[in-house]
């Protein structure tokens, strides 16, 4: 719904199902007439179960339906990194830029963000003294 509903108000209006059409051919990324689940980002799964933390798509965002992401169309935490995000400077986030997005929070690293490593190049919790699991803090002595 999130690709035909253009002005996100979760209501498709008769403007929105006059360019359902237009929406549904941008989700054929490789332009062979049908849109697959690959295509629409689905696994096959419920609906609800698609929706809880689903990350958008750009033609979700993409109101003007132009291909690409301008600072009023992005989203406000995108916003805040817009000009890190808009890696070629032209004042919108193209689909390259948007991927990079997403795979940064994918593996939960934020824009201009290296990838998490400690010194030596280890992985946390490579080496020694590393663990992955959580380290409880000292208790707290009363003063008294």
């Amino acid at each position: 719904m999130g690709v035909l509903d253009r002005n996100g108000n979760g209501t498709i209006e008769a403007d929105e199902i006059d360019m359902a059409v237009v929406s549904l051919r941008k989700l054929d990324r490789n332009k062979d007439g049908k849109v697959t689940r690959d295509e629409v980002g689905g696994s096959g799964q419920g609906s609800s179960r698609r929706s809880r933390g689903r990350l958008p798509s750009l033609s979700s965002l993409d109101k003007d339906s132009d291909g690409k992401i301008n600072k009023e169309e992005a989203p406000e935490r995108m916003r805040e990194n817009f000009e890190r995000t808009d890696t070629n400077g032209d004042g919108f986030i193209d689909s390259k830029e948007f991927d990079a997005v997403l795979q940064r929070i994918r593996g939960g690293q934020r824009p201009g963000q290296r990838p998490s490593r400690r010194p030596g190049g280890q992985e946390p919790g490579e080496g020694e003294g590393g663990s992955d699991q959580p380290r409880r803090p000292a208790p707290k002595e009363d003063a008294e």
